[in-house]
């Protein structure tokens, strides 16, 4: 993919030509901003413009040999590190910088990505900073990072920032269609809320259907639960959300406790998506007098229950003792409303 065809990030891919086209090219760059919001796929859009062998003004041309390897994650002058575990360890530096070391293959200059530079800590981070002091002429490193505020100054110092930004629905659904992936759009707002806008991560999960089947029983559940048909104990109520928020995907590195607590958030703000669009098919169907107003103060209320219980959960109150509160107030609405209103 070249400069040309990254989704969202004008500001970013301006700052990147502006670079290419002056050919005064910094030794190394910090790609910093949310994650899943095309760091890595620009880091790599980047390096085929450095490499490129038929480049197109200030882009690659994206289909000569050096430019299809890079997109192959094949090229020898086009290296790519992660950290194997939540941090990098002392082995996986010191083979990074074996490689810097190393003379192109090809052309003048080679390329470093070094993703999720955020993972560096102690030992590792000194060392990389050393690696940074004193770079190859010819090597480019290209830092991305989450949370560059966990880098040392030293390390920032080093780099020329490039911002970026959190993908909008639309542009996030664009880019999961030039990956190749479409998702139906009301399908593609609960995935994009669960996943916190991270494409990466939508794009991974999209496709299992174990995720999909997930999402398909909260909203099931729920709505059983607010029209009379399923439980109604709040404990019994709370116990089978959470079991369901167990079923959902952990962020890497999570321990337990963190996968149980943010878990439990994705499950309430899938329930909320799941009443908003509840309500906007209510709205567009014409409404039914004063029958449709009751149902969608109702559907309103459900959802400040629920916002309420991820902001207390988030605060770190107790999670079940949380979701039996929310199971009462949801039962207090469900019999004002009457199911049959539903």
């Amino acid at each position: 993919m070249a400069l040309r065809d990254i989704v969202g990030q004008r500001v970013a891919v301006r700052c990147l030509r502006n670079v290419l086209e002056s050919g005064a090219v910094p030794h190394a760059f910090l790609f910093h901003g949310p994650d899943g919001c095309g760091k890595g796929t620009t880091a790599k859009a980047f390096a085929q413009a450095l490499k490129c062998e038929a480049p197109e003004g200030a882009d690659a041309c994206g289909r000569c040999g050096t430019c299809r390897r890079i997109e192959r994650g094949t090229e020898v002058d086009a290296a790519v590190f992660t950290p194997a575990k939540r941090e990098y360890g002392v082995e996986e530096v010191r083979a990074l910088r074996e490689s810097v070391f190393y003379r192109p293959n090809a052309g003048a200059r080679k390329v470093i990505v070094i993703r999720k530079a955020e993972a560096f800590s102690g030992e590792t981070a000194n060392m990389t900073l050393k690696i940074l002091e004193e770079p190859p002429v010819s090597t480019v490193f290209v830092l991305t990072s989450s949370k560059p505020y966990n880098l040392l100054p030293t390390i920032r110092s080093r780099t020329t920032a490039v911002p970026f930004r959190s993908l909008s629905i639309p542009e996030t659904a664009e880019a999961l269609e030039r990956a190749g992936v479409r998702i139906a759009p009301e399908r593609l707002e609960v995935l994009y809320n669960l996943f916190d806008g991270n494409a990466g991560a939508i794009a991974g999960f999209s496709t299992e259907e174990e995720t999909e089947r997930v999402v398909e029983r909260v909203e099931a559940y729920l709505w059983e639960t607010l029209t009379g048909r399923g439980e109604e104990i709040p404990t019994k109520v709370a116990e089978h959300l959470t079991a369901l928020a167990g079923q959902l995907p952990a962020g890497k590195g999570e321990t337990a406790a963190e996968k149980a607590r943010s878990g439990l958030v994705k499950l309430l703000e899938t329930c909320v998506l799941f009443l908003r669009r509840k309500a906007r098919e209510g709205c567009g169907g014409g409404g039914r007098g004063g029958e449709w107003m009751r149902t969608l103060m109702a559907q309103a209320r459900l959802m400040e229950i629920f916002l309420e219980a991820i902001r207390s959960i988030e605060r770190n109150a107790n999670p079940q003792l949380e979701l039996e509160v929310a199971a009462i107030r949801i039962g207090k609405v469900r019999e004002s409303l009457g199911a049959s209103l539903w």
